[in-house]
């Protein structure tokens, strides 16, 4: 068996979210320039990069529901760049070529 690393990353800097009803960033270190509305929030960081490689999986799944989770791993590491940014996922590789 083979296994890859998935030596890939995704933008996670200023990423707009939507914002749940009863959430707030009192007592978390934020400015208030992260909310934008009462509908979306403005954030950075890891939590907003991971859905970004999570939702490419769903999508190459969507498209090609038999793929195995080896075959997953492969079209995203092939998608990310190999030119700076190197490793920056580039989704329409994927499906554009």
């Amino acid at each position: 068996m083979v296994y890859y690393k998935p030596d890939v990353f995704a933008s996670g800097e200023n990423i707009i979210s939507c914002k749940a009803d009863d959430f707030s960033f009192q007592g978390k270190k934020r400015s208030g320039k992260s909310v934008i509305d009462n509908y979306y929030v403005r954030m950075s960081g890891t939590s907003m990069a991971t859905p970004m490689i999570s939702a490419t999986a769903a999508l190459i799944l969507q498209y090609s529901p038999k793929l195995s989770p080896d075959s997953v791993k492969r079209l995203i590491c092939n998608a990310a760049n190999s030119s700076p940014p190197e490793g920056l996922l580039n989704i329409e590789k994927i499906f554009f070529g």
